[in-house]
């Protein structure tokens, strides 16, 4: 027959797993709680990262559209040209060829001081 110390011992090692067993359960539901706010947080950056992506892209677009339509008005001007000067354009050629087109440039430019004169051979 169990002595009573022998009971006293059973039920306290039952108290004993179970206190151990819930202090493990609820180490559980903390370490969810904290990974659930974590997802959370991720979830929220990601949506607004999103949101930052879309309204760069249309500005983008919105962008791209304008500088198309510049570029294709170039691009009939100098496919409608023909000959060796267009073909031949460096960048100051290309900046005067844009200003004519989108009529910024009053007039064509001319040099602010006095070009000196090539030398003549006698």
């Amino acid at each position: 027959m169990p002595t009573l110390q022998d009971i006293e011992a059973c039920v306290a090692g039952i108290i004993l797993i179970a206190a151990i067993t819930c202090t493990w359960i609820v180490q559980d539901w903390r370490w969810e709680a904290k990974e659930t706010a974590a997802i959370k947080q991720a979830v929220l950056i990601s949506e607004t990262q999103a949101k930052q992506q879309a309204a760069a892209a249309t500005a983008f677009e919105k962008q791209r559209g304008s500088t198309d339509a510049k570029y294709q008005k170039i691009d009939d001007f100098l496919n409608a040209t023909s000959g060796p000067v267009v073909k031949c354009l460096d960048a100051g050629g290309l900046r005067l060829v844009n200003d004519a087109l989108s009529r910024t440039a009053p007039g064509p430019r001319r040099p602010t001081v006095a070009l000196p004169r090539p030398a003549t051979a006698n």
